[in-house]
């Protein structure tokens, strides 16, 4: 029993420090590439690898793996949630995320935005399940515990569209966030 809860310290030890530096070189890349553009290196550097993470997951659909993942006992109430073209993946209890050993305190405290690790694989699959579509993907929402981000699939056209109307609305709550803190004279 004591050796179970060590290795269970352990493994939550690993994947916490896995979680750390994946947000760590998600936001430093994100600097030079913004949100989205590094999700697209992210995405694609997993695709170039022609790893793909659930291939070892017992289950022939998305739905199932999810089922066979939380038989683990590491996730709980995970959810994948198809409206329209859009997706939305939700975890209430990841035993990775919660307690003071967890790193969502730490992403909640310094208001970190990437995302979830386990959505780049979710997404990777529905890339891969739709070449011929992109993939748009809002922050993950984070809480103690859990996780929830959205996934649109798009059209490439409709893709840059959407990430035009990003980049024109960062610029314009820059402008006015600058003009707001400029020094009256």
């Amino acid at each position: 029993m004591k050796q179970e809860l060590a290795f269970a310290k352990l493994v939550k030890f690993m994947c916490c420090s896995m979680h750390s530096t994946f947000f760590a070189v998600f936001t430093a890349v994100k600097e030079r590439l913004g949100f989205f553009g590094c999700w697209e290196a992210s995405l694609k550097a997993i695709d170039e690898m022609g790893f793909n993470c659930l291939e070892f997951v017992e289950g022939d659909t998305l739905q199932e793996k999810l089922r066979t993942l939380e038989k683990y006992g590491f996730f709980q109430g995970m959810t994948l949630k198809r409206e329209g073209n859009k997706f939305i993946f939700k975890i209430d209890k990841c035993q990775f995320a919660g307690g003071k050993e967890g790193i969502h305190k730490n992403i909640l405290e310094h208001k970190i935005e990437a995302p979830c690790p386990l959505t780049l694989i979710i997404a990777q699959f529905l890339k891969q399940a739709n070449p011929r579509k992109r993939l748009y993907v809002y922050p993950t929402v984070f809480t103690e515990w859990g996780a929830k981000t959205e996934i649109e699939l798009l059209t490439p056209r409709k893709y840059q569209e959407k990430k035009n109307q990003l980049v024109e609305f960062v610029a314009l709550e820059t402008r006015e966030i600058l003009f707001k803190n400029k020094p009256q004279h």
